[in-house]
């Protein structure tokens, strides 16, 4: 056992050891240090009081009435500082406490109450402005709010990890090490029993270890790996790019990646991909690809090779032309497919005082051989809403509950009812954007879907592009699309073409300061169906005075099918004032009508919101109120909310 002698000379040595450290590091910044600096305080407190009343009818018998009533307040911190020196370790806290939380009408259970949400950050920088440096990193927040007409929810998210940064000129580096834990629960309105003492929440946890690094060697040539990893999912991608040549044009690209998912959506893809761009003059380049998949899914598993080589010339700024070769062969579960292909793209840009005129023609050609190995086939396809709300598949025999709409990159999967609305007449699907949803304005998405499979076949596919935009006055653009699919099949059984279309697009824009606007008629033929979908948009922006400003925009969609009496009709207004008449007051007001409408289905949306702010010296007070109605048929739902927020700041 050591003696209180030793403990005292251990002490004194840890004690010499510091002082001298802290000596050398003050020698090396060239600053005075300070034990304790603190750079940055603020904070505020709050009190926030929200009332919710959702009812819902059926013709005029009122079915459900839900009251929720929150009244809390909080403290607000944001600190920021160093200790000892400011490159040696800084720090900075940012943390958002309920310090008093009260029970409402609905809820009896004092955890479900929280309506402010929680958050501490704290985040540590040691030697913050040299080439090498260490953030260390902790982050816990928590956040809670209504989901209209269903449940609330309440999510924890806690993440702590450290970064290494170097920008050393031999081996500049940057490492990230980090591990999520996130919980996500939620309870039902009207599942909940308001006497019960009881609180089941619904939910899924998940814990994230993940990590990413990066080194750069020499200028131009790098390696980059990223992996992440969970309970549930593991992503590993690393890529390489080398140029060379005469200006370092030439250039080789490859990438690696793999990915496995289990749990609700199970997948495992490995895909492997090289690009090689070789250029024989200032305007002329081979361009040769190779991608390579391996699909482990349950029920798709199979592999892809798909090889190209093109070349590429390019006369000026205006003139580009693309000539390439390639194939596909793939051999899945549902189907093997073995096809070679060319195409040719021709691209005319010419910059005139007024605008431009751009001509595009695109030509492909594919043939090869259908091998059905089930009765089930699958496709994905790529689709735009930037011309209509709507997008329609024809393909016959199409699953409908196998439809899954994602974003373009396959990262996020979209919902049925809420973010898009299924049509189904026959074999025809009409597949509508839902405002308000998570499917952006104009935005790309992949349809993937199941369908009947068609016996064994050869098939000659030829596909036509054609677009030209004239922009030859100041304020009015003309735009004309044209494209159309031939698919010729032999086969020993008796099989139509089933992809064979003709679409035009014909348009004119009005684009001004204030005003732009857009109408455009489209008109579809098929083997299966011929529609018209007229569209038209409008929106506006202008200063009434110069604290007033109005905002506004409508889009109006109808699909009228020309071989049965059936359409579709898709109408959206939105309107918003803004008033700020000085530095202490502010108002907002928006307005939003929504319509939805086909022979037997009729849906309608209208919401307002109002937004009302004051600012005086160190005092905030916020008013906010929102109104919604939904009509479905014969089923109304209404909302009244309004939340009250007094901010004191110091």
């Amino acid at each position: 056992m050591k003696t209180i002698r030793e403990h005292n000379s251990v002490t004194l040595k840890v004690v010499i050891l510091l002082v001298l450290f802290f000596k050398l590091i003050s020698l090396s910044f060239g600053a005075d240090p300070k034990i304790f600096n603190l750079y940055s305080f603020n904070g505020a407190l709050v009190f926030q009081y929200q009332r919710t009343i959702e009812e819902e009818y059926i013709f005029d018998d009122l079915i459900q009435d839900i009251n929720r009533n929150y009244f809390e307040g909080g403290v607000e911190l944001n600190f920021e500082g160093s200790i000892y020196h400011p490159n040696l370790l800084t720090f900075r806290v940012d943390l958002n406490l309920v310090a008093n939380k009260t029970r409402n009408l609905y809820f009896s259970d004092e955890y479900l109450n929280n309506s402010l949400n929680n958050t501490y950050n704290i985040n540590l920088h040691f030697l913050k402005k040299k080439t090498t440096n260490l953030q260390l990193y902790a982050e816990k927040n928590y956040s809670t709010a209504d989901r209209r007409f269903s449940e609330r929810f309440f999510m924890s998210t806690n993440r702590y990890g450290l970064k290494l940064v170097s920008s050393n000129k031999l081996l500049p580096l940057m490492l990230d090490i980090y591990r999520r834990i996130t919980l996500s629960e939620s309870i039902s309105y009207p599942e909940r029993d308001e006497q019960s003492d009881n609180v089941e929440l619904k939910g899924n946890f998940s814990k994230i270890s993940g990590g990413r690094s990066m080194f750069r060697l020499k200028a131009r040539d790098y390696s980059e790996r990223v992996f992440n990893s969970d309970y549930k999912s593991l992503n590993l991608v690393t890529d390489f790019l080398k140029y060379y040549g005469r200006g370092k044009r030439n250039s080789i690209f490859s990438l690696f990646s793999f990915r496995k998912m289990t749990g609700d959506i199970d997948q495992e893809v490995f895909r492997f991909d090289v690009t090689h761009r070789q250029y024989l003059s200032g305007i002329l380049f081979f361009l040769n690809s190779y991608r390579f998949v391996k699909d482990n899914t349950p029920n798709k598993a199979g592999e892809q090779h798909l090889l190209g080589v093109s070349l590429h010339h390019q006369l000026f700024d205006s003139l580009n032309t693309k000539l390439s070769a390639g194939g596909r062969f793939e051999n899945y579960i549902f189907q093997k497919i073995d096809a070679l292909s060319y195409n040719l793209e021709f691209n005319y840009r010419k910059k005139i005082k007024s605008g431009g005129i751009n001509i595009t023609y695109f030509l492909n050609r594919e043939k090869g051989d259908y091998t059905s190995k089930s009765d089930i086939a699958s496709v994905s396809e790529s689709f735009s809403f930037s011309i209509s709300e709507t997008i329609v598949l024809t393909t016959p025999g199409i699953s409908i509950d196998s439809i899954r709409l994602t974003d373009n990159d396959l990262m996020e999967l979209y919902v049925d009812g809420v973010d898009y609305q299924i049509e189904i007449l026959d074999s025809i699907v009409t597949i509508n954007r839902m405002p308000g949803g998570a499917i952006p304005a104009s935005g790309k998405i992949i349809v993937s879907y199941e369908f009947l499979s068609f016996p064994d076949y050869n098939f000659i596919d030829t596909t036509r592009q054609f677009n030209l935009n004239l922009n030859i006055f100041k304020y009015i653009h003309f735009f004309f699309r044209s494209g159309s699919k031939n698919q010729n099949i032999s086969s020993d059984f008796l099989i139509t073409p089933f992809q064979n279309y003709s679409k035009n697009l014909t348009g004119i824009k009005f684009l001004s300061k204030s005003i732009s606007s857009e109408y455009s008629l489209e008109d579809y033929d098929s083997d299966s169906s011929s529609y018209v979908s007229k569209n038209f948009r409008l929106s506006l922006g202008f200063n009434i005075t110069r604290n007033l400003r109005l905002t506004g925009s409508t889009t109006i969609n109808r699909l009228e099918y020309d071989s049965k009496d059936y359409y579709v009709n898709f109408d959206t207004y939105y309107g918003s004032l803004n008033f700020r008449p000085n530095h202490f007051i502010y108002i907002n007001l928006i307005y939003r009508d929504m319509n939805y409408e086909t022979q037997n289905y009729f849906r309608n949306r209208e919401s307002l919101i109002g937004k009302f702010q004051w600012n005086f010296r160190k005092i905030v007070f916020e008013f906010f109120y929102e109104y919604i109605l939904n009509e479905f048929g014969n089923l109304n739902k209404s909302r009244n909310h309004f939340i009250l927020r007094l901010r004191r700041m110091f």
